[in-house]
């Protein structure tokens, strides 16, 4: 039998390879690649996805959209098509997070929303008002490329027979009792002007071409952003074609570990999945469990079920969804090093300036010898108060990466030795 020691320098080594295996993830749907993949001009020619359009038949190049990711797909889109500046009319407005609106030369990123607020405010309505002035100019010699991505639902917002405030209340009592971003954004398309294929109705008759970087489990267009270019009678000058999604990130990271030299097993969530206390327990379970690797990484989305806000701390899904593994994974009898990540492609989680949090066998030594010195100090409180947030501040694991410029949902690494 071979006894393997685990020294501090090899758990050193380990973390290392957690962080840098979810990072290699998120770095494999980075939409610089994507975008570039996608789009090209070529031999007198735009291509777009798998469509092909003559720049003799375009007068103008009309760029619009909303997302997480959409500012810096703007941004790339823009690089693509820098030959065509002085022959073609290239314009845009894209409603991005106030921390990516950056300056461009022909697309204007108009700050919709701050940092954390993953919900729509004025800002977010009157820079609809102007996606919506684009699509109506429209003309049958101009092409529309919409980018679409996460948090497209919050960037672009135009209530329909309901108040902004309203909305807001609404959206947030679902969130609260648990609803899933299914749930949540078939409730946003029936108060909206746009959303659930109304913008791409504006469009009827006119070449758009949607770039949609999905962060919905399955890809449903009908979801993602809550479908503002899902086409509801099909028109042959209509496409939506799905850049990267979350697949892509997982199979990236998994990339990432083999070369680094685990056994990898991998897991994506094809729909909606239970509270963060739920998976959270499921993936330590296979993490623990599995005879075949010793890396699992997983993707998908849970949901985090709220307590009343006098009572509520500060968190997010992910650092919630670590902090229940981790509460299991202290009342387990016989530990094996475990190594436990979970953070949003984002760059945030919930209301935070987190991506998500981690725990690794060092941490466990600090937690356990403060809880057996300060009698109050339980992580159960943290939990039961959505405060995950300051329960990983405290030990110093919260993962921040800052917002990453892309968004497929979160991103699971767990290492076993």
């Amino acid at each position: 039998m071979v006894v393997t020691t685990i020294t501090r320098q090899t758990m050193d080594k380990i973390c290392d390879d957690l962080l840098a295996i979810w990072h290699a993830g998120v770095d494999g749907v980075k939409v610089d690649r994507l975008v570039r993949h996608a789009v090209a001009v070529h031999d007198n020619e735009l291509q777009l996805g798998g469509k092909t359009f003559p720049l003799d038949t375009i007068d103008r190049i009309v760029v619009i959209g909303g997302g997480k990711a959409s500012g810096a797909m703007a941004e790339t889109l823009e690089n693509i098509l820098e030959p065509l500046f002085d022959s073609k009319t290239i314009l845009g407005w894209v409603n991005v997070p106030d921390d990516c609106a950056n300056t461009l030369k022909k697309i204007h990123l108009h700050p919709a929303r701050p940092l954390g607020v993953n919900e729509p405010t004025p800002q977010s309505v009157a820079g609809t008002e102007e996606i919506v002035r684009l699509a109506d100019s429209l003309t049958a010699s101009d092409i529309c490329i919409s980018l679409i991505s996460g948090g497209g639902s919050a960037l672009m917002c135009s209530p329909a027979g309901i108040t902004l405030d309203e909305k807001i209340a609404e959206i947030r009592r679902l969130s609260a009792a648990g609803a899933a971003i299914q749930e949540l954004n078939a409730f946003r398309k029936t108060v909206s002007f746009i959303k659930g294929g109304k913008l791409a109705e504006r469009c009827r008759g006119r070449r758009l071409v949607s770039l949609i970087l999905s962060d919905v489990l399955g890809d449903p267009l009908d979801v993602i952003a809550s479908g503002p270019t899902l086409e509801k009678i099909p028109d042959s000058l209509h496409s939506n074609i799905i850049i990267g999604n979350l697949s892509t990130a997982v199979e990236a990271a998994a990339e990432e570990a083999r070369n680094r030299g685990y056994r990898v097993d991998t897991q994506i969530a094809a729909q909606a999945e239970g509270t963060a206390e739920e998976v959270g327990l499921e993936l330590l379970r296979w993490g623990r469990h599995s005879t075949d690797a010793n890396c699992f990484i997983s993707g998908g989305e849970p949901v985090v079920r709220l307590v009343p806000p006098a009572q509520r701390g500060l968190g997010g899904r992910n650092q919630q969804l670590v902090l229940a593994a981790l509460i299991e994974y202290l009342r387990e009898s016989a530990k094996e090093p475990l190594y436990f990540l979970s953070g949003g492609t984002d760059g945030e989680d919930g209301p935070t300036d987190a991506a998500g949090a981690w725990f690794d066998p060092p941490l466990l030594e600090s937690l356990m010898q403060r809880m057996a010195t300060e009698s109050d100090f339980r992580p159960e409180s943290f939990l039961d108060t959505n405060d995950a947030y300051h329960f990983f501040q405290s030990l110093g694991t919260l993962l921040k990466t800052g917002v990453t410029g892309t968004n497929v949902c979160d991103l699971r690494v767990i290492i076993r030795r």
